[in-house]
């Protein structure tokens, strides 16, 4: 039986190119536990949000940190990202039900920085969500069904092959197939059924959800 802890709705909030802060406010109103990606401290205060945690070194953030908020400081020289340190904190408390906020978007090198996190907390079976005002990416490992969207829905195999991929409901489906690892293959399909259903036998598959 699942703990309390991992039916907890916890989103992270990193730094990244948020411009809708109304968007960002009306996201963040669902989440019990809020956790600040160093400067996405600035993000959750412009929104009208007090995090319940700050992770980081701060060496980014603008706004005074009150006495009474909690913080995890790292120093600034780090092997690891403000943002993996998150994750790896909500691996440690047992989270797994995890919304990402400000970290797709803006600099390149820390979107993929962002995806590259994503592939690394999946080995211990955790997979949030990178979301956007009109966009979501996540890594999963077993099969799933998305709803028809207006947008398009691209497919991408992460560190290895994605073997037996079949895709149904799709304006390009596919039976049985292999997917290359960071092969384009996938890119810029769409659901045309009520529901696309994504089946495969073995590998970590990248979806991007983009409205």
């Amino acid at each position: 039986m699942e703990s309390s802890k991992n039916k907890q709705a916890v989103a992270i909030v990193c730094g990244g190119e948020i411009n809708n802060t109304q968007w960002l406010k009306q996201q963040l109103s669902c989440y019990r536990f809020i956790i600040a990606a160093d400067s996405g401290y600035d993000k959750c205060i412009a929104c009208g949000f007090t995090p319940h945690l700050i992770i980081g070194d701060l060496d980014s953030v603008t706004a005074n940190i009150p006495n009474n908020i909690n913080l995890l400081t790292f120093p600034s020289r780090k092997d690891k990202t403000d943002f993996m340190l998150c994750l790896e904190y909500c691996c440690q408390q047992g989270y797994n039900n995890i919304s990402v906020f400000g970290a797709w978007g803006g600099r390149v090198d820390h979107s993929l920085g962002a995806i590259f996190s994503l592939l690394e907390i999946s080995k211990f079976n955790i997979f949030p969500k990178l979301i956007t005002e009109n966009s979501t990416a996540f890594i999963t490992s077993k099969d799933c069904a998305i709803p028809k969207n207006k947008g398009y829905v691209s497919l991408f195999a992460l560190g290895d092959n994605v073997e037996g991929l079949s895709l149904n409901g799709f304006d390009y489906p596919l039976k049985d197939a292999t997917l290359l690892c960071c092969s384009p293959l996938g890119v810029s399909n769409k659901i045309v059924d009520s529901v696309g259903k994504i089946t495969f036998k073995k590998g970590n598959l990248l979806v991007i959800i983009q409205d």
